[in-house]
């Protein structure tokens, strides 16, 4: 399997029941849906998924479903929902990694608080990868919580360390 393969990839949505619990039924259901409808890839744990309204258990759970359900017939993306040092981002791609998906994204305003200098995204990026040898990478600029765009030079250093596969943009 080509880790991003062609075609369009499902940010996925987490289905919830009335009480605000995740529908688990129903995610297996649309998982199932939208790789026998063509996915290439799926990308649960993202903005549309309302990845900032989960815990880091639900997270977790949802990625490690996806995966499981997914059974390899395509790819799974999910995203580090953390704040803090590099050590403690580093610490939370590591257990998303270990759900089995198959790239771990990054989200440029989390990685930096809004207003803070860029210079300190490349330390900090190099400690996730450090601590996380032979996982995959995305890196999103996602419009929440803040839209923090990369710089140039940014996005060059990311593509040079041959550990980032996509960068998304919205």
């Amino acid at each position: 399997m080509d880790l991003l393969p062609d075609g369009a990839w499902a940010v996925m949505l987490t289905p919830f029941h009335e009480d605000g619990s995740i529908d688990w039924p129903t995610l297996d259901a649309y998982t199932d849906w939208l790789i026998d409808h063509g996915s290439a890839g799926l990308f649960p744990v993202a903005l549309s998924g309302e990845m900032y309204d989960l815990t880091e258990d639900e997270r977790l759970a949802i990625a490690c479903r996806v995966v499981t359900r997914s059974a390899r017939r395509v790819p799974v993306l999910a995203s580090v929902v953390e704040r803090g040092s590099g050590e403690l981002y580093a610490e939370a791609a590591a257990r998303l990694a270990a759900t089995g998906v198959d790239a771990v994204v990054l989200i440029a305003s989390m990685i930096l608080d809004e207003g803070e200098d860029e210079s300190g995204l490349i330390d900090k990026i190099q400690v996730v990868l450090d601590a996380n040898p032979g996982v995959a990478f995305g890196i999103y600029e996602c419009p929440l919580p803040y839209h923090r765009i990369l710089s140039t030079p940014s996005v060059e250093w990311m593509a040079k360390t041959g550990r980032f596969l996509f960068f998304k943009e919205t």
